[in-house]
């Protein structure tokens, strides 16, 4: 890729996590959506979804000044593709943002995101593997 970042659907971010040997799924939702709404489940693919949220909370929506270093220490692997996803795809655009800018070569962005389920055209709505958490 040339540095930009490019919009994908949830199927093609599954297709791609999936054939990708190197692909890296970043979900940057915050810890108290994740409980709420559950995650995208990687694990038939042997991985794991990496969490590192954009903002502190939904509440005060500052950013993560954590993010980037977060980012270096977890995906560490400039080249790898990475997937950044967030509940309805603006704060996972703006990670992949950062993200571009640091170097990373080949960033996408869910643009629909994880979504709430019924109605929307989020992962969960696909009918994408999920996890839930209590």
């Amino acid at each position: 890729m040339d540095g930009s970042i490019k919009e994908i659907s949830p199927v093609e971010a599954w297709e791609m996590l999936g054939s990708e040997k190197d692909s890296i799924l970043v979900d940057v939702r915050t810890l108290d959506e994740i409980k709420t709404l559950g995650s995208a489940d990687i694990t038939s693919f042997n991985k794991n979804v990496v969490f590192i949220p954009w903002i502190n909370d939904l509440t005060s929506r500052d950013v993560n000044e954590n993010f980037l270093t977060d980012l270096k220490m977890l995906a560490p692997n400039k080249d790898a593709k990475i997937v950044f996803m967030c509940k309805a795809g603006r704060r996972s655009f703006d990670a992949a943002m950062v993200a571009v800018k640091e170097g990373y070569a080949s960033c996408f962005n869910v643009t629909t995101g994880f979504g709430q389920g019924a109605g929307d055209s989020g992962w969960k709505s696909m009918k994408l593997a999920c996890k839930k958490y209590v």
